[in-house]
């Protein structure tokens, strides 16, 4: 899998987890997206990445991939102006691609989660 790839299924991963938390919270979920990245067990988890910036921490060569990547919306911003999504890379020794999660067939690593509450944020972060 190339990075244009791995992109594409990202967005469309991300537009899943969108729809999840829409569905959850009844509440228009914003396209803009900034990401909480917490790669292979580090606590990064205060500083926003966004799309490409976290992509190359998931994609190295190509040949392979974090085992599961926990996604899913976290909070949105007070005017809807961005959404925070929550990635939790697994600590896993990384996996070819047909090795990955991939429980509903085409989502690779990404294994989306529900929150249980969604956060409201200003719009400054």
């Amino acid at each position: 899998m190339n990075y244009e790839e791995l992109k594409q299924l990202f967005l469309n991963q991300l537009e899943i987890a969108a729809q999840n938390a829409e569905d959850r919270f009844k509440l228009s979920i914003p396209r803009k997206f900034k990401i909480r990245l917490f790669p292979r067990g580090t606590v990064q988890g205060h500083k926003l990445f966004d799309i490409d910036s976290a992509l190359k921490t998931l994609y190295l060569d190509g040949h392979l991939f974090p085992l599961y990547v926990d996604m899913a919306i976290e909070a949105v911003t007070i005017n809807r102006k961005f959404a925070i999504v929550y990635l939790n890379v697994s600590s896993h020794e990384r996996v070819p691609f047909d090795l990955t999660w991939n429980y509903k067939s085409g989502s690779g690593p990404f294994k989306q989660q529900i929150n249980e509450e969604l956060s409201i944020i200003p719009d400054y972060i």
